[in-house]
């Protein structure tokens, strides 16, 4: 019975509180970010892919690599925004350039598909060395599959082996 005055006390307590919500300016980039991540998946949120792109873009503008690259990927998928390649491009290289693996590994890819810019294998494959000397698992096996294809290096499965092999337990693995 002593718990009873200290549960209500409690629970009046918690009720009386009030949360106040800012406004998505007013937050830090990361968390800018965050929001939209919880938006895009509909975590806790109904699932709104343009509000996930504005809350990116909020951050992202703010040089946030992580939503720079976000904000890439809305444009590769049309998620809350028109699909635009370029635009897409412009966003990865943003984040790329600022030492963002994954964002490097998507410039790779966006060379490597033609998507946005020219077909260019030579340029995919720097970016993929620099997204792997960070340690993105997709850019080794990516590098693998350029050499396991011969796609702007002679084919040479001895070296594709070896960046399938690279790949360990501390890497960045993304599924596709």
């Amino acid at each position: 019975m002593k718990k009873l005055p200290h549960m209500l006390f409690l629970v009046l307590a918690l009720t009386s509180c009030s949360i106040k919500q800012n406004s998505p300016r007013d937050i830090n980039p990361e968390l800018q970010n965050r929001m939209g991540v919880m938006y895009a998946k509909g975590l806790g949120v109904a699932q709104d892919y343009h509000k996930a792109f504005d809350l990116y873009m909020k951050a992202a503008i703010q040089n946030y690599a992580q939503a720079q690259n976000n904000v890439a990927f809305c444009y590769v998928s049309g998620q809350g925004v028109k699909k635009d390649y370029s635009k897409a491009m412009e966003w990865y290289l943003k984040a790329a350039q600022q030492n963002h693996a994954e964002a490097q590994n998507n410039v790779g890819v966006m060379y490597e598909k033609a998507e946005g810019v020219p077909q260019d294998y030579i340029k995919a494959m720097e970016w993929y060395l620099k997204a792997a000397s960070n340690g993105n698992a997709n850019a080794k096996k990516n590098i693998g599959n350029l050499y396991y294809y011969g796609k702007g290096v002679p084919q040479d499965y001895t070296k594709a082996m070896k960046w399938y092999q690279s790949i360990n337990n501390s890497d960045t693995y993304l599924a596709e």
